[in-house]
């Protein structure tokens, strides 16, 4: 993941883990990988989410960029965990049949965490959880073969929410009903 973030581009906004430097986005993507390759994370039970795989990269990029510090990103992360935790107890347990939360709804806690971070008004965070939940994904047929997809749903979790806050600050709206629109699929409606 270090060197596909190498070969994305050159940047110089954040740390990505003992690999030098990259855009915020891609060194979420490679750090939200990298803490979930032992599977030693955090876990929620109401939510099944392993929230700090992808918030803390996702606040951690973005604090650097904006040159901001420790009570601002500690903020962020607590206001990320509040909305990933919150979106899993709300879509569990018939979600986590088929869908891995970490890369679903803590896709929503990282556009959280990187948007409270940037200082988006609340248009522009209702914008960024719609583009972060319109990314979510993460499927659980990587148990099948033993995949290494299972360390990529942080990972994008993290890169998407960042992607998601920097297009809201740019003025790209997002659906503003994704969580209880009527195109969405609720919980109740997953049956196998």
């Amino acid at each position: 993941m270090q060197d596909l973030v190498r070969d994305l581009g050159r940047a110089d906004d954040a740390s990505v883990f003992s690999a030098g430097r990259a855009s915020a986005a891609g060194a979420a993507l490679a750090n939200g990988v990298a803490t979930h390759i032992l599977e030693l994370d955090d876990i929620h039970k109401g939510s099944t989410v392993h929230a700090a795989a992808p918030i803390i990269p996702a606040a951690l990029a973005v604090a650097e960029r904006e040159h901001l510090g420790g009570a601002a990103f500690l903020r962020a992360v607590v206001l990320g965990y509040d909305a990933a935790l919150r979106i899993g107890e709300a879509v569990n347990p018939s979600h986590y049949r088929h869908w891995h939360p970490t890369g679903t709804v803590a896709t929503f806690g990282a556009a959280v965490a990187a948007g409270a971070l940037m200082g988006l008004d609340e248009r522009q965070m209702l914008d960024a959880l719609g583009t972060a939940g319109t990314q979510a994904a993460g499927l659980w047929e990587f148990n099948a073969s033993g995949a290494m997809s299972k360390t990529l749903h942080p990972g994008k979790a993290a890169m998407n929410g960042v992607m998601a806050a920097d297009l809201a600050r740019r003025g790209f709206t997002g659906a503003p009903t994704i969580l209880e629109g009527p195109g969405v699929l609720r919980g109740d409606q997953c049956r196998p």
